[in-house]
């Protein structure tokens, strides 16, 4: 089984290497014969517009066309009957590798053809190893300008050896499920079930048992052909030859999703019904490779009112083919009986589709999979065999027998949560797991399969070769233990002290932190013993709080403190302990000294201890948003987020606040999601040192009040710039000067060349290239 990384990466949000993935895979059970490279045969060639065609002045057979890139344009003399202007192709421009037909390379120069100078060549799809057609150039339609092709045509494919007891993995889908439960990595999969139509065009007759699940949906007025380039692109990493757009979408949503399709010319279909039945024996069909095959009565058949159109499962027949001249199409997706398939494959031909139905389809991917094709294809009239119903398998795991089996120290809960992450649905009763399977595990059906999916998550490697007596106590979780210590390492460096507070609390003044506590509730003690720790804490800020409050008291005003601890919350009818980072800063920068002039702490300075803990951690892409706490100055707070993760938030303590708790200087306080925050913690880089000089350029614009910085970061994400390194907020005024509602900002742009030492022209170039992006990315506030 083949997978491309690139369709790996449309289920699976994986930042793994190949050779990671490979290794996770292969300890699932999955192994990796080989991680192979695919890279084209040529070099430089992108995807260029014709912007003109025009007679060759010499030459009656040949053309002169003016192709652009997105950057230049270049003259090309051209001898395609196809080449028309608007189309998009393949430039093959001067200097470019390209390989003939006895793989031999050919470099493209710049030739004079009949008078006229050309400066590259447009491809055939040929040329560029898509297919065998060479009678025009290669027209490109879901491609962009100046797109590189090589880089476009290359990935990585993991060639998979899968056990016959993995049959959910004959898919992109299957793959990445495994992955993502292994790795705890969110999977995408929004597929949703179509709506059979009111009144069904064809009706559904199935009169074999082989046959569990039938449905169909029809496209009318369809057009038949070439596929676009993203899906030839993908089918050739499978190592599947394209034929038509309607073919090769079948087979790549059955290479992804794992249920095979199959597409009927409509109108070569006879009479109102399908019938799915048992074949005659010695009945005839002709199948689509050619070839004319005897049936037996144990054959399943597709076929309509006056002749079979299909060997039901394996291949479809030469007389309801889909051709370049098909306006309408019925599509086929169904359930198979695994032995009926797998005897007819023997007698017959295995395929592709074959070799899924043998192992077991899951049978609630078949409206999804007809749904998917509706969505690429456009409304249609669909329907189903009502009689199907899906039973799901249900299965209990004694707990004490699996540990006893594994000889391992794993607890019911890790248990559970291990066949949670493998799509089961589970609860825990006293001694034992009540376990329902996911649809597509065909393989689970008795209590030791369950034990073997724990096993393969938890790490076939953990099994022990010689059972030892003794047992030694794990972390529950190291890599937050690990994450907690470098986090409090830093903020001691940042010459902060840790406070430890109590896990118990009142409840006074607690509903002032409502805000920052969103959709969950406070965990009360029963028959508290004492009123003012009758709650365990929801927030770490309310015992920083009180501390100040008590050092306050003692004429101790000076804090720069953090805490870390877990939080108590309930949340939907389930406890949950969330890791928090919680920072209290009051007092001054400095302690005053007659050498220094000594400034009292403000927004900023909790700002930038944060920026910079996000910075040693790696974690990027966190952005502060305004907010709206009650507990915070109503201007000067923020929120911590990352696209829609809420992480934490910042401010400065309300003055009405402040007074509850006798504070009589300012309090600026931060509490952040730690448990959160380790997920979105990268490996760092090194980098040298910069070998060649850097040159800065200063920039101010005047923009309105509700421009945020953010907005400003959000628009240099989607710069893509080899020369610029740095960028620096200097200053912000407003005043004397400004129109009001307006403010002058000013940025620092710092450049600079890896290679080499960076000239004034294109240190110019590239700066004003930038600007005119941000002034059009910000042009809401100006």
């Amino acid at each position: 089984m083949k997978i491309p990384l690139s369709s790996l990466k449309k289920f699976l949000p994986i930042k793994l290497s190949p050779i990671e993935i490979g290794d996770v895979l292969t300890n699932l059970g999955l192994e990796v014969d080989e991680i192979i490279t695919i890279k084209p045969s040529f070099q430089n060639v992108v995807v260029a517009k014709i912007t003109d065609v025009k007679p060759h002045p010499n030459a009656d057979l040949l053309s002169v066309a003016k192709a652009y890139d997105g950057k230049k344009t270049f003259e090309i003399v051209c001898g395609a009957p196809n080449c028309k202007k608007g189309m998009l192709a393949a430039l093959a421009k001067v200097g470019t590798s390209l390989q003939d037909d006895h793989q031999k390379t050919y470099h493209i120069k710049q030739t004079k053809i009949r008078g006229v100078v050309s400066l590259g060549m447009l491809c055939s799809e040929k040329e560029l190893g898509i297919s065998e057609e060479h009678e025009g150039i290669a027209e490109l339609t879901d491609v962009k300008l100046g797109t590189d092709l090589e880089n476009f045509f290359s990935d990585t494919v993991f060639d998979i050896s899968l056990t016959p007891n993995l049959a959910h993995c004959h898919s992109v889908l299957g793959v990445a499920r495994e992955l993502s439960a292994k790795l705890k990595i969110k999977l995408r999969e929004d597929l949703i079930d179509f709506k059979p139509s009111k009144t069904a065009q064809k009706k559904i007759d199935i009169q074999s048992k082989n046959c569990s699940r039938y449905s169909y949906a029809i496209f009318k007025n369809v057009s038949v052909k070439p596929s676009p380039l993203t899906v030839v692109k993908t089918l050739l990493a499978f190592d599947q030859k394209p034929i038509n757009n309607i073919v090769d979408m079948t087979n790549l949503l059955m290479l992804e999703y794992g249920l095979p399709m199959h597409a009927f010319d409509l109108d070569k279909l006879e009479g109102k019904s399908i019938i799915i039945k048992q074949a005659k024996e010695k009945q005839t069909l002709t199948t689509l490779d050619g070839k004319k095959r005897t049936l037996t009565k144990e054959d399943l058949v597709i076929c309509d009112e006056k002749k079979p159109i299909a060997l039901a499962g394996i291949m479809g027949a030469k007389n309801s083919e889909v051709t370049t001249q098909t306006k309408n199409i019925f599509l086929e997706a169904a359930i198979f009986d695994p032995i009926s398939v797998r005897k007819s494959a023997k007698r017959h031909i295995k395929t592709e589709a074959s070799l899924r139905f043998e192992k077991g389809c899951d049978p609630l991917q078949v409206p999804k999979s007809i749904q998917a094709f509706i969505d690429l294809f456009g409304p249609t009239s669909c329907a189903q065999n009502s009689s199907f119903k899906y039973v799901p398998k249900q299965l209990s795991l004694r707990t004490k027998r699996t540990k006893e089996l594994l000889g391992v120290d794993i607890t019911p809960h890790e248990m559970k949560t291990s066949l949670e992450r493998l799509f089961c649905q589970v609860k825990q009763k006293k001694d034992f797991l009540k376990v329902v399977a996911p649809s597509f595990r065909q393989d689970l059906n008795e209590e030791i399969d369950l034990v073997e999916e724990i096993i393969r998550l938890f790490g076939l490697n953990q099994l022990k070769l010689d059972l030892k007596a003794s047992y030694f106590s794990t972390l529950p979780n190291p890599e937050l233990f690990t994450f907690e210590n470098e986090v409090r390492h830093f903020l001691i460096r940042q010459n902060l002290q840790e406070f430890l507070t109590c896990n118990l609390i009142s409840e006074t003044h607690l509903p002032l932190f409502e805000g920052l506590i969103e959709k969950k509730e406070w965990v009360k003690i029963k028959d508290a013993s004492c009123q003012t720790l009758s709650v365990l804490r929801p927030t770490l800020l309310k015992g920083l709080l009180e501390c100040a409050e008590k050092n306050f008291a003692k004429q101790s005003k000076q804090l720069n403190v953090f805490e870390i601890g877990k939080v108590h919350l309930r949340e939907n009818a389930q406890f949950v302990e969330p890791l928090q980072l919680g920072i209290l800063l009051t007092g001054h920068r400095t302690l005053e000294h007659f050498s220094t002039k000594s400034e009292p702490f403000d927004f900023f300075d909790l700002k930038a201890i944060i920026e910079a803990l996000l910075t040693h951690l790696n974690c990027q892409h966190i952005t502060f948003k305004p907010s709206n706490y009650p507990l915070f100055h109503p201007h000067q707070q923020a929120v911590l987020m990352f696209e829609n993760l809420h992480l934490g938030a910042l401010g400065m303590l309300h003055p009405q606040v402040a007074k509850l708790f006798d504070l009589s200087q300012p309090v600026f306080l931060a509490e952040i999601n730690l448990n959160d925050l380790l997920t979105l913690k990268k490996k760092r880089t090194i980098l040298p040192l910069p070998k060649f000089p850097s040159t800065q350029r200063d920039w101010t614009l005047s923009l309105k009040d509700t421009f945020h910085y953010a907005d400003f970061k959000n628009a240099l994400t989607t710069l893509n710039s080899n020369l610029l390194k740095n960028v620096q907020l200097l200053d912000i005024y407003s005043g004397e000067h400004v129109t009001k509602g307006m403010q002058n900002f000013t940025f620092r742009f710092t450049y600079a060349h890896d290679k080499k030492t960076l000239c004034f022209e294109s240190c110019e170039k590239e700066h004003n290239r930038i600007l005119q992006h941000l002034t059009k990315a910000l042009a809401n506030f100006i």
